[in-house]
């Protein structure tokens, strides 16, 4: 049962952005957001939630907004391509959240990426890493 929820949430993690932006700009919706203002609002709950120090949340928020920005262009390149197949978001999700957490260790104190590894974050990263020891057996 846990192994179904986990899939689901990954799938609606890697899933909404494509949603979000194919929703259109019509009127009452809201926009979808940009890679600036999600890595605002995700180093800013870093911050608040792993008590970082100002210069970490200058490197996470950098970080998190050149990743976003090319997790992004990489879905729109897969859009254009014509492809559908659910797998080459969740492997170019993968990369990216991959490219963020080896920033993340570099920048993190050990008991700030034990307490990160908690979080949802921290477990998108241990779905990941069993998804890449399956696919190399």
């Amino acid at each position: 049962m846990k192994r179904i929820v986990r899939y689901i949430t990954v799938a609606v993690m890697t899933l909404m952005p494509m949603a979000a932006a194919a929703q259109g700009s019509g009127q009452g919706q809201e926009k979808p957001k940009d890679a600036v203002t999600m890595a605002a609002e995700s180093a800013d709950y870093l911050q608040r939630f792993l008590d970082l120090e100002d210069y970490q949340v200058f490197l996470v928020d950098s970080t998190l907004q050149y990743n976003f920005d090319g997790l992004m262009k990489e879905y729109d390149a897969i859009k254009r391509r014509g492809a559908y197949n659910s797998d080459l978001y969740q492997m170019a999700t993968d990369r990216w959240y991959e490219a963020n957490d080896t920033t993340f260790i570099k920048i993190f104190t050990e008991d700030q990426w034990k307490k990160y590894l908690r979080t949802s974050l921290g477990k998108m990263k241990k779905a990941r890493d069993k998804r890449l020891a399956k696919k190399s057996k």
